[in-house]
């Protein structure tokens, strides 16, 4: 098979064309970087705007988050409905970032399996009447706790991982 390009002339370090190609390469680098984090900010992005209210139902399956630094609101946030959330992954992009994983307000529902709550403030935050039943999932090196329950709020854990988190794995 014949090459489908031809060859290319060699090129002196010393010269204005070896600094031009240096400089193209550069930019076709930037360019590429540029396209991959706008591609990683569509996901952030995503995520910031799943903001569940009402009394609808929703599922998530197989989707990571990444919280956003400096950023003290949850990467999730439901007031109420039913939340189903399978193989998910809750990830601070900078270690100990403020804000919860998931958070559940009100007569929110959520049934997790096979998630994964890491290096966010709570990992699980279920408050003011919400009930959640977790399975199978991991809450690890979270600042606070892994999950935190309060205001009247209840909580179902099943066959989960609770680990190296600053306060506790569930605070009451």
């Amino acid at each position: 098979a014949e090459p489908s390009l031809p060859p290319v002339a060699p090129v002196a370090l010393d010269s204005p064309a070896a600094l031009l190609l240096v400089l193209q390469q550069l930019v076709i680098g930037l360019a590429l970087g540029f396209a991959v984090r706008v591609a990683f900010a569509a996901v952030e992005f995503a995520g910031e705007l799943i903001t569940l209210v009402g009394s609808d139902a929703w599922t998530l399956e197989g989707l990571a988050f990444v919280h956003n630094p400096g950023d003290h609101r949850a990467i999730v946030r439901t007031d109420g409905g039913v939340l189903t959330a399978r193989r998910c992954t809750f990830i601070a992009a900078e270690a100990h970032a403020a804000g919860s994983g998931l958070a559940a307000h009100g007569d929110a529902a959520l049934a997790l399996d096979d998630c994964e709550f890491s290096a966010v403030c709570d990992g699980l935050e279920v408050m003011a009447q919400a009930c959640a039943e977790v399975r199978n999932c991991r809450f690890m090196d979270n600042s606070h706790y892994g999950v935190e329950v309060g205001f009247d709020a209840r909580l179902i854990a099943s066959s989960s991982l609770f680990a190296e988190n600053e306060m506790c794995g569930i605070g009451l």
